[in-house]
Order: structure tokens, then sequence, then C-alpha cells
């Protein structure tokens, strides 16, 4: 007597984690013992694409991302600089992102939902569209964490995002609005 088989199964809120985790699972089978388990629990995401105005970013089903196209403003997540009139044709994965569910693109810039209701983003942020707060402007390409509302501390509770031209906005738990 022991587990036999897999289960398989739909998050229909934001999970807790994305990734592989060993977990132990603890019950008392029909013989009245106690019996303990280990298993490996993953949490996967569905497949998305975000587009900006000259590049295109995937999610994976593990948190990270691939980006490609113009990386003119970093908004790839890469170091290596393309003009947008010689892009990068190939996905290239986003250094020091995991755990993204969701990513939106803007003009120059590129941003994540992370699983714990943070955001990450990178690319232009002339307009402080990064959401980093760094107001000198310039261009960032490693994902950076943006800030709370006011100016301090992380932005927490966000549930979607969206993008525009050189802004983001992200709807936060209580419903309210927070747009940088």
């Amino acid at each position: 007597p022991g587990l036999a088989g897999h289960a398989t199964g739909v998050i229909s809120s934001k999970p807790a984690f994305v990734g592989t985790k060993s977990v132990t699972v603890t019950f008392t089978d029909r013989l009245k013992r106690k019996v303990s388990k280990h298993l490996a629990l993953s949490v996967l995401v569905s497949p998305q694409l975000a587009a900006g105005a000259n590049h295109a970013c995937l999610l994976l089903p593990t948190g990270h991302a691939k980006c490609w196209g113009s990386n003119r403003f970093g908004q790839l997540g890469i170091t290596t600089s393309y003009l947008s009139s010689n892009a990068n044709p190939t996905p290239s994965a986003v250094p020091g992102l995991s755990g993204a569910v969701s990513l939106v693109g803007g003009f120059g810039h590129t941003c994540a939902l992370i699983y714990d209701g943070t955001v990450r983003c990178w690319g232009d942020n002339s307009q402080e569209a990064l959401g980093n707060g760094q107001t000198s402007g310039g261009s960032q390409t490693a994902p950076a964490t943006v800030v709370g509302i006011g100016g301090t501390g992380t932005l927490h509770g966000v549930t979607s995002l969206a993008a525009g031209f050189e802004t983001t906005c992200a709807v936060l738990t209580d419903h309210s609005v927070a747009c940088w």
C-alpha cells in the first residue's frame, strides 16, 4: 500500500510559487498506519506572449521569460545592445527573472508580475516607466523591483498589469490602481 499514479489540476487563483518544490504528505492508510510520502509539487503558468513597439517576450511555463526584437532600451533584459534596424531575432532568456505569472510590454520597456504580487520591470526609464524610483532616466537591462506607492518599499498586492507607451499600471488586491 502506497501512493500510485499522479494527479493534475488547475489553480484558479494566483499560485504561492512557480516551479517545483519537494513536499511531504502524511496520511493514515486503511490499516490505520501513519504513512509519509515525499512528492514533487510542480506549479506552472500558461505560456503568454507580450509585445511592445519593437520587441516581444514569451512567458514560459516555468515563470521565466525569453524576449526578442529591438533591445535599443534594454527591453529584452540582456546587456547586448541591438539597434531597432538590427534587432535580435533569437529569443534570449531574461537573466535574473523567475517566478513570473504574466508579462506586459510597453514602447521600450517590459514588466513581469511575480507570483508574490510584486512587479519587476526593465528597459527604457526615460519617463520613469520602470517604477524603480530612479528619476534620472536612462535604461536598465536587469529586472528592477517596482517601488511602493509614495516611492518607498516595494509595491505589493498586484493582481494584474497593463502597459502603455511609456507607462505601466497595476490593479491591486483592494481594486485600486497604481501607475508609474
